[in-house]
């Protein structure tokens, strides 16, 4: 049976997509359009890896997917209790679990869909403790159909699997280039003030007559 466990560690350490993406900027080089009159190093580098990891806006997309992978984990244990169940049921039955708030009605609903399940899983288990002799012919089309919605049941469990996990790659990646986004501007901002032609990622400059590092999160941060 497919298994979708985010516990909060496992979310939080999907912060390592946001660190690899955030090295993708190594090398950027950006050309303040109109430099400070006042005179400063024309080349400066700054710890990218440092600002992304130390930024407010990492520490509340990492609170988002920890929120996101929780919701989906009690969707996706909810549906694990249905494996009888359709896949249309199995869709259902996770959305009305993801809910914050479940009315009466939700709860209702949530119920009726479990107890249809267990009542096929229970149906099913009896006919396969059956020796082969004592099945009868409506025995024998009852197992095999039974069998199969099991099987339905356990494929569609493995496709919302891999669908969550999906969801959770594709917000990792939305909130990151948000992040990249408000990182380039803010070290814009920072080069033009203190008239910098050229900042680079730390890693790949030897030496620079500056670091703005300090400068790029505290205004990042604000």
């Amino acid at each position: 049976m497919a298994s979708f466990n985010i516990a909060k560690n496992s979310v939080l350490r999907r912060s390592g997509i946001f660190m690899a993406a955030a090295l993708t900027l190594a090398g950027m080089a950006l050309v303040s359009p109109q430099p400070a009159k006042a005179a400063g190093p024309m080349f400066a580098s700054v710890d990218l890896a440092l600002v992304f990891n130390k930024s407010n806006d990492k520490a509340k997309a990492d609170i988002e997917l920890q929120k996101l992978g929780q919701g989906l984990q009690t969707a996706f244990q909810s549906q694990q209790q249905g494996v009888m169940l359709s896949n249309t049921e199995l869709r259902t039955l996770g959305q009305i679990s993801q809910k914050a708030v479940q009315t009466d009605s939700d709860k209702a609903s949530i119920q009726q869909l479990l107890a249809k399940s267990k009542k096929d899983a229970d149906e099913l288990a009896a006919l396969q403790q059956k020796k082969e002799s004592d099945l009868t012919e409506a025995d024998k089309l009852r197992l095999s159909t039974l069998t199969a919605q099991q099987q339905a049941g356990q494929q569609a469990l493995s496709d919302l699997n891999g669908e969550y996990r999906q969801i959770l790659d594709q917000k990792s990646q939305e909130l990151n280039a948000q992040i990249n986004a408000h990182m380039k501007e803010v070290i814009s901002q920072v080069a033009v003030k203190q008239g910098i032609s050229v900042v680079f990622d730390s890693t790949v400059a030897v030496y620079t007559a500056a670091d703005i590092s300090k400068d790029v999160l505290a205004q990042l941060n604000k």
